[in-house]
């Protein structure tokens, strides 16, 4: 029930629009109600639709200065630095512009529901969401609210404006890199996890399809992924991940030299980590025996003996980008309702990045084929949508571009 009125809402619930109004848009007067009452006067606003009439409220009323970040009640969130860099940058932005962090952190089942309540009633301005599954069905409700939102790392269906970071580009760029210095034998290491994300799909994508722009052929005895078809076997379900790395170390130390390959290109430098040190037990020496190449950048990478070379995945500029985002759109509506200080600049809109390139520059093949696949796969015939809804489509998402950083455990293969 779109532009639901306070009328529709009282009727609903059986009570006053006075109450209504006192919940929903701070009204003054001498009234009150059980929290009880208010929590189904906010649900039932969520429920059919009342986004408020902002031109009609003071500005007290308008903002909070609170910007609401959500990550599930699952998420190990503030123990891993992939989250801890988010949010450095989501709060340096929120320091900039004089604005408060909220953070919601509440069961994925009831995640739209509440935080679509906090937005209704203005406890928040904006919300950030982390850690979003790319099949979770609660997101849709936000989306249909038109709600004030944007996503981190979100791959789903429903069409919220989302920084992304390039999955299928990063491990394509550290094929391209390791071919670049001489390497022909690439193996790769994936999440050590049955249960890991839809990134590592993409993750695999990738490094697949640099193989196939420098003319190479996979090994899948090589090629360690859950998910992949035909490589090696252990008992994914059974092993832990240092298991199933301590597996393939003795599985590498074990081959002969002239049938190893000569670098790996890891899911992660957690990965990367945990690989550099189930192969030092055995006695194989990085970079001399073997070169690696994580993802992520994360802080771990730089204290390893040896430092990992690694994948950047610029967390801190991506959580300030979404979060700027948010706020530019908070600020933009509040300007459009008279209400806003003058000289707002609003952020441009997100807009997906399709282009990677391959080695020398030259434009990928293989990998943007399946990024333009993907991008056809979201995006309904010219007969189902206007051009204006093509347009807004095409501003849902920003991919960010990852940069190869070079370190000690990369070298030439003099070992091959």
């Amino acid at each position: 029930m779109p532009g639901a009125r306070l009328k529709d809402i009282a009727n609903s619930l059986g009570c006053s629009i006075g109450v209504v109004s006192h919940v929903l848009n701070h009204s003054e007067g001498n009234i009150s109600c059980s929290e009880a009452l208010r929590d189904r006067i906010l649900r039932k606003a969520v429920e059919l639709g009342y986004m408020g009439h902002w031109s009609s409220r003071t500005s007290h009323a308008r903002r909070t200065n609170t910007l609401g970040v959500y990550v599930p009640a699952s998420s190990p969130f503030f123990r891993n630095a992939y989250e801890g860099q988010l949010l450095a940058g989501i709060s340096e932005v929120c320091r900039e512009r004089g604005y408060d962090l909220l953070l919601i952190s509440i069961p994925g089942s009831v995640g739209a529901e509440e935080c679509a309540t906090k937005l209704v009633a203005r406890r928040i301005d904006g919300l950030v969401l982390l850690h979003i599954p790319e099949t979770a069905d609660w997101l849709q409700p936000l989306a249909d609210l038109k709600a004030n939102c944007a996503a981190v790392n979100y791959f789903g269906s429903v069409l919220i404006p989302s920084v992304n970071f390039d999955d299928r580009a990063a491990t394509f760029l550290a094929v391209g890199e390791m071919v670049r210095m001489g390497h022909r034998r690439l193996g790769y290491l994936g999440a050590l996890r049955i249960d890991a994300g839809y990134s590592t799909q993409r993750r695999l994508d990738g490094f697949l399809g640099g193989l196939a722009e420098s003319h190479l052929r996979p090994d899948p005895h090589w090629i360690f992924e859950a998910r992949y078809t035909g490589g090696p076997s252990p008992d994914w379900r059974r092993l832990s991940p240092r298991d199933l790395a301590q597996w393939l170390a003795a599985r590498f130390v074990a081959t002969r030299p002239d049938l190893r390959p000569t670098a790996f290109v890891c899911h992660s430098d957690a990965v990367a980590a945990l690989f550099l040190a189930e192969l030092h037990r055995v006695g194989v020496r990085c970079p001399e025996d073997v070169s690696i190449v994580g993802l992520d950048d994360a802080p771990i990478s730089r204290s390893l003996l040896p430092s990992l070379s690694t994948i950047r995945q610029p967390l801190s500029d991506m959580g300030a980008r979404a979060a700027r985002y948010v706020l530019d759109a908070f600020e933009k509506r509040l300007s459009e309702a008279g209400a806003a200080p003058a000289g707002i600049s609003p952020q441009p809109p997100l807009e997906t990045a399709l282009r990677v390139r391959g080695r020398r520059g030259r434009r990928s093949t293989a990998l943007q084929a399946v990024l333009a696949q993907e991008a056809d796969a979201r995006t309904p015939t010219a007969s189902e949508q206007t051009l204006p809804e093509r347009q807004a489509r095409r501003k849902l998402f920003l991919y960010t571009k990852p940069e190869f950083i070079l370190r000690d455990s990369t070298i030439p293969p003099h070992h091959a």
